[in-house]
């Protein structure tokens, strides 16, 4: 398992909606090849990226999401938040 966790200050989206981050905006990434606690969010975090060669539940503030192996997902954040992962088979 490799998950990457990249935090943005805001992001920008085109005409349909997709989600393009802005160079300026990234903040930190941080990368881990086991499941566990992250870092606490910066506290100018606002939206996450969430990218694994693993499905992966994402717990943010205390709620849970799936990631699917493969394929980024965006998340909206407060600063200073935690993060964590757990591998889903």
């Amino acid at each position: 398992m490799i998950a990457t966790i990249t935090q943005y200050r805001h992001l920008a989206v085109d005409h349909v909606g997709n989600i393009l981050p802005i160079g300026g905006a990234r903040i930190a990434s941080e990368k881990r090849t086991s499941a566990g606690s992250f870092a606490a969010l910066d506290s100018n975090a606002r939206f996450i990226r969430v990218a694994s060669d693993t499905g992966l539940e994402v717990t943010i503030g205390g709620k849970s999401d799936f990631v699917p192996a493969n394929s980024p997902e965006f998340f909206q954040v407060g600063g200073g938040e935690a993060v964590s992962v757990a591998v889903v088979a």
